[in-house]
C-alpha cells in the first residue's frame, strides 16, 4: 500500500512541477496570424482592363482578437513574368507548398521564388520602399482594391480602403515595386524592365505583356519578436499591356 500511495503522490508532484514549468518557465506562446479567406476578384487573365484589380477582405476583426499587440498588418507580395508558362508552373508549386507546409510557405515565396514585397508611394516621395508593413492592421475587416498600374483614363492606378482612396498627408497611395532595398519603380509597362529583380524573364517565351502575380499574407510578430507571417494567399495575376 505504501508503494502505491507514495507512486500516486510522485506522479501528482510531477505533474504540479510540470504545471508551474509551463506557467512560469519561459515557454514560447504560439502566435498564429489568421489568413485572407475572401478575395473578391480574380484578375488573371482577363481580357476585361476593367477587372484588372487586386481585391480582399482583410481578417483584421480576428486577428486584432487573437493576436492582440503582436498583429501588424498586411503585405502583399509579387513577381513579374513575361511567360504564361513559368508563372503557370510556379503559381501551381506554390499552391503545393501552401497545401503541404503552410507554415513554411512564406519562405517559399519569398526565397526560394524570389517574390518582392509591394510597397506604396505618395505625392512625390518615390526615394525608395517603405518599411513593412504595406497596410497598417485595424480592429475591424476592411474591403481592398489595387489597381497597380494606369491602364487609361477610366481606370488609373489606384488603391483603395473601403472603395475610399487611401491618403498620406492629403495625397493620394499607390502601389511601387520594391525592386531592391534602395529602389523602387511603378509597375507602369514603360517601367518593367527585363533585368530587375522582381522579374523572371524567359528570352525564349514571351507574349509582349508582363503579368504580375501577387500573394497577400498578414504580417505582425511572436513573443520573441521574431517576425511572423500567415499562410499565402493568392491575388491572382494582372496583366500589365504597353
Amino acid at each position: 500500500m505504501k508503494a502505491v500511495r507514495t507512486t500516486a503522490l510522485s506522479i501528482t508532484g510531477a505533474a504540479l512541477c510540470l504545471l508551474a514549468c509551463l506557467a512560469g518557465c519561459g515557454i514560447d506562446e504560439y502566435i498564429y496570424l489568421e489568413p485572407v479567406t475572401n478575395v473578391t476578384n480574380n484578375p488573371t487573365d482577363t481580357p476585361d482592363a476593367s477587372f484588372r484589380y487586386y481585391s480582399f477582405i482583410t481578417k483584421d476583426a480576428d486577428n486584432a482578437a487573437n493576436a492582440s499587440g503582436y498583429f501588424k498588418g498586411w503585405e502583399i507580395y509579387y513577381r513579374i513574368y513575361n511567360s504564361l508558362t513559368d508563372r503557370n508552373t510556379d503559381t501551381a508549386s506554390i499552391a503545393a507548398k501552401i497545401d503541404a507546409d503552410p507554415a513554411n510557405a512564406f519562405y517559399y515565396v519569398r526565397t526560394t521564388k524570389k517574390y518582392r514585397r509591394m510597397t506604396f508611394i505618395h505625392g512625390n516621395d518615390t526615394s525608395a520602399p517603405y518599411s513593412a508593413p504595406l497596410l497598417t492592421g485595424d480592429t475591424v475587416d476592411r474591403a481592398i482594391m489595387i489597381r497597380p498600374y494606369t491602364i487609361n483614363e477610366t481606370y488609373p492606378a489606384a488603391f483603395t480602403v473601403n472603395a475610399v482612396p487611401w491618403t498620406i498627408s492629403g495625397e493620394n497611395v499607390l502601389v511601387w515595386r520594391s525592386v531592391s532595398e534602395v529602389l523602387a519603380k511603378s509597375f507602369e509597362y514603360a517601367d518593367i524592365d527585363s533585368t530587375d529583380a522582381d522579374v523572371q524573364y524567359n528570352s525564349g517565351s514571351s507574349t509582349g505583356s508582363w503579368y504580375a502575380q501577387a500573394y497577400a499574407f498578414a504580417y505582425g510578430f511572436d513573443t520573441s519578436f521574431k517576425v511572423i507571417y500567415s499562410k499565402p494567399v493568392s491575388l491572382g495575376s494582372i496583366t500589365i499591356e504597353p
